[in-house]
């Protein structure tokens, strides 16, 4: 991990004080290339099915002043590597450019990337074929070169902009400081924890889960409603971090 981050801080400062040559550096080949399919709009995705997902190839080891260059465009790439040098005169012809990276020194830890697994994530994801589902949570969460090697997930507690009903998980009629009715709903059940449990095999180093809710239950809000301007009533403080707990 740390010489990823150390990899992607070099080229984000590198592309602000170099200017790259379109054709230097060296093509790393292998990977699976880009399935394209075209929309509207010069925009396109590139689709994974049951047997095949588009992957970067392996990166190999950086040698003393080189990067890992990625380039992604509308004309098809997706993560296509090159492997660039510091050191090659014709990509620093203005000698302006010097960069000094001290791996000693080091700010802000990061913990990881990832993605949300909202209710339409998972009830999409859960419309494929066994295989495809398989396919397509290997490329984000797998342990192996090609995989995007997610590991942190977004899990939304109840419900969200992208559910198809409004929820949480204690929704009743009358106030219920005691939270004898909270229980977790059939999104969680059928959806988004068979995906999660799925997921976590997949990631080799551990998947981390960071939940997040979109709205506390109507009781214990001002207005009775979980839309539009409201808040938390002082008086349902505890419950709602004995509803987190839960």
């Amino acid at each position: 991990m740390a010489a990823a981050l150390l990899t992607a801080a070099v080229l984000l400062v590198a592309l602000n004080v170099v200017w790259f040559a379109s054709g230097a550096g060296t093509r790393v080949e292998g990977g699976q290339p880009c399935a394209v399919r075209w929309y509207n709009y010069s925009s396109f995705v590139c689709v994974c099915n049951a047997t095949y997902c588009d992957a970067p190839p392996s990166r190999p080891a950086l040698s003393n002043g080189g990067i890992a260059h990625y380039t992604s465009s509308r004309c098809g790439q997706r993560l296509s590597l090159r492997l660039r040098s510091f050191k090659n005169p014709a990509e620093l012809q203005s000698g302006a450019a010097r960069l000094r990276v001290d791996t000693s020194q080091q700010f802000q830890r990061m913990l990881g990337f990832g993605g949300g697994m909202s209710d339409s994530t998972a009830i999409n994801i859960r419309a494929l074929s066994s295989a495809t589902q398989q396919q397509l949570l290997r490329s984000y969460f797998g342990s192996s070169d090609g995989s995007s090697q997610y590991s942190l997930i977004r899990l939304p507690m109840g419900g969200t902009d992208f559910s198809v009903r409004n929820y949480t998980y204690d929704d009743s009629s009358k106030p219920d400081p005691s939270l004898k009715n909270f229980a977790l709903q059939p999104e969680d059940i059928e959806y988004k924890i068979p995906l999660l449990l799925l997921a976590q095999r997949l990631s080799g180093n551990g998947l981390k889960i960071h939940a997040a809710p979109w709205s506390a239950p109507r009781w214990m809000k001002a207005h009775n409603g979980t839309i539009g301007i409201s808040w938390l009533q002082s008086r349902y403080y505890q419950t709602w971090a004995n509803y987190f707990v839960k």
